[in-house]
């Protein structure tokens, strides 16, 4: 019998107690590809630019921006259980470029991490 790919992630969360694994599965399936077309696509706008071929580097960019999108997507969809399920969806998140007291993204503080 063969096992796709999402069934044995399904399988690997049920294993460390998560619910709802088969849609967190499909999530990280989806998340595991449009990284790779991210990395894929930065290569080539890499490749690209380096050889001087403007056109081709800036469609490798509309590319990269509608892998981040998707890769966003499922992201946003796939965080909020998998926070909760794992009791960290209280934490606040260091990286998010929020306002602060002072006025500055927090992405911009020293102390952003504390």
């Amino acid at each position: 019998m063969v096992v796709g790919v999402r069934d044995r992630a399904a399988e690997l969360l049920r294993q460390v107690g998560l619910q709802e694994t088969d849609l967190l599965a499909a999530h990280l399936d989806e998340i595991e590809e449009e990284a790779n077309v991210v990395l894929d696509q930065l290569t080539a706008v890499r490749a690209f630019a380096y050889q001087g071929e403007q056109q081709a580097a800036q469609e490798s960019l509309v590319e990269l921006t509608i892998a981040l999108r998707h890769l966003m997507h499922h992201a946003g969809e796939l965080l909020p259980s998998l926070e909760a399920q794992l009791g960290i969806a209280d934490e606040e998140e260091p990286t998010r470029a929020g306002p602060n007291p002072r006025g500055k993204p927090d992405s911009l503080r020293l102390d952003a991490g504390e």
